[in-house]
């Protein structure tokens, strides 16, 4: 019998199941007509490389790799309805006043009016600015709750993204160019 193997799912000890309760709250009041926008960045290295390979039984496989930190890009979007929406690579890392300004100035533009903005609480997104942008717009900001990436849909994308980039970015001069190919 062969034994089934599943893949760890982790869980945030620091999280607040109170705080999980609520937001599930708030998401199930917004009315069905009303778009959601869930919104994250993710990070990759510049050489992605497979994290599995096939070889004899009992022959370990081995991947050449460089033992210098590559340069990392950043990528960062919106999620709604199975539609990636702003998607934007940048090789900088991300501070409150550069994610202000894809904000209000990528991201707002794509959206219909009065969507739900779903924002986790990374160090960068302003509770002071990003309110006020978003109302000034006519859209509202749902705030995830700590520890829970499980809540944000578009971590999945990510997931599937990297996964990709793992097997096919070497067919690429970049991976700003292989990230673009995954999207379309």
């Amino acid at each position: 019998m062969r034994k089934l193997r599943l893949k760890k799912e982790p869980f945030y000890k620091e999280r607040d199941e109170k705080e999980r309760e609520e937001f599930d709250r708030q998401l199930a009041e917004i009315p069905a007509d009303t778009p959601v926008v869930y919104v994250d960045e993710a990070g990759v290295q510049q050489e992605m490389k497979p994290t599995h390979g096939r070889s004899k039984r009992g022959v370990k496989l081995y991947v050449e790799t460089t033992g210098k930190r590559s340069r990392k890009i950043n990528i960062i979007a919106g999620y709604c309805n199975g539609d990636v929406l702003g998607q934007t690579t940048y090789p900088w890392n991300t501070d409150t006043e550069w994610f202000c300004m894809w904000f209000e100035f990528v991201l707002i533009p794509l959206l219909k009016l009065s969507s739900v903005i779903v924002l986790d609480n990374a160090s960068f997104h302003s509770v002071t600015y990003l309110p006020i942008i978003a109302e000034a717009y006519g859209h509202k900001i749902l705030w995830l709750p700590k520890y829970s990436p499980d809540k944000n849909p578009i971590e999945h994308v990510w997931a599937n993204m990297k996964k990709w980039l793992r097997n096919f970015s070497k067919y690429y001069a970049s991976i700003t160019l292989a990230i673009s190919a995954h999207f379309g």
